[in-house]
């Protein structure tokens, strides 16, 4: 993946890591492969204990149930991303008072856009989903009751993520009780570390954080790293682009766990602000280190990164690990 590591660096950048150091880079890339090698053989083992021939939504649920903080996370961007869709779609239909009219005079040519149960619910978005703090409207879903169809506009081979996930966690019966400090709390400590990045670096500086912000594994980037994981596992993998879609969040999400994890190690409290930039970034936002890395791969992984090699076999200790995940 080394033609990778220029992307790759962007998303770690983007993560909250001011200055990328390429050696770092090269290494978290192969504590990621490595991941997502571990993650796939756990799917595809669980599929196979459910005599699943492709792994599915339950296949990942199944495997990240005791990983809360993670699927809050998975919620929570699949849920926003939703009601992204939907704000979306009604901006290119007219505002909501427009579909008012619509909706009571003008139904029949509205049908002719959308299906008939969309309607009602597309017209009727003015809803609390949107009306409510999100961590606050997450923390209201019950997920012990599957939801209705959603009228979420994503392209007809990745429907709507989110509510797959709710439906399955209700047919899996997940004890998924979801307080809106826990959804808070998920994020809170990646939302300051952003804030802080974003004082310290000059306007230029700030404009291509915010790009690289936005970068993701969707895409080529993601399938590159997928074909990678699926070679070294001794099976013929196959999932459907909801799981996809998911394991390329998942994947960034490895990222910010390394970092988290690192700057929880550093133990460096101060505020940053206007007054302190030049400290702050000599202690808490130095460069990452190989080292710090490793430091957090060692808390998951009894294995030391350099005996752990390509290709696996179905036994391999290896598969005994732990997922870098937030618990």
């Amino acid at each position: 993946m080394d033609d990778s590591l220029p992307a790759l660096c962007e998303i770690i950048h983007g993560l909250g890591e001011r200055l990328p150091r390429r050696d770092t880079v090269a290494l978290i890339e192969s504590v990621l492969l490595k991941q997502m090698i571990l993650l796939v053989y756990r799917l595809q083992k669980a599929a196979i204990l459910q005599n699943n021939q492709y792994i599915s939504v339950k296949h990942l649920l199944y495997v990240l149930k005791d990983h809360k903080v993670t699927i809050i996370r998975i919620l929570s961007y699949y849920y926003l991303k939703d009601i992204i869709l939907k704000l979306s779609k009604l901006s290119k239909l007219g505002s909501i008072e427009e579909l008012e009219k619509r909706k009571k005079g003008k139904k029949s040519q509205l049908q002719g856009l959308l299906k008939d149960d969309v309607v009602d619910n597309i017209t009727n978005v003015e809803d609390e989903s949107l009306k409510l703090d999100p961590a606050a409207a997450l923390a209201a879903i019950d997920f012990t009751t599957k939801g209705s169809s959603s009228p979420s506009p994503a392209s007809s081979n990745v429907k709507c993520i989110f509510l797959k996930l709710r439906n399955t966690i209700a047919e899996l019966k997940l004890n998924i009780n979801i307080t809106e400090d826990e959804v808070k709390k998920a994020n809170e400590a990646r939302l300051m570390r952003v804030n802080d990045i974003s004082i310290l670096l000059s306007a230029s500086g700030y404009e291509g954080f915010e790009i690289c912000r936005r970068k993701s594994f969707h895409g080529r980037l993601g399938d590159k790293l997928l074909l990678q994981a699926q070679d070294v596992l001794p099976w013929d993998i196959t999932f459907n682009s909801q799981v996809k879609d998911i394991l390329m969040f998942l994947a960034k999400e490895t990222i910010n766990c390394l970092i988290d994890r690192v700057f929880v190690l550093r133990n460096c409290p101060d505020i940053c602000d206007e007054t302190n930039k030049k400290i702050i970034k000599k202690t808490k936002y130095r460069p990452i280190l190989v080292h710090e890395i490793t430091a957090v791969t060692s808390q998951f992984w009894k294995i030391p990164l350099s005996k752990i090699h390509n290709s696996y076999k179905e036994d391999d200790t290896f598969f005994n690990e732990q997922l870098i995940f937030d618990s």
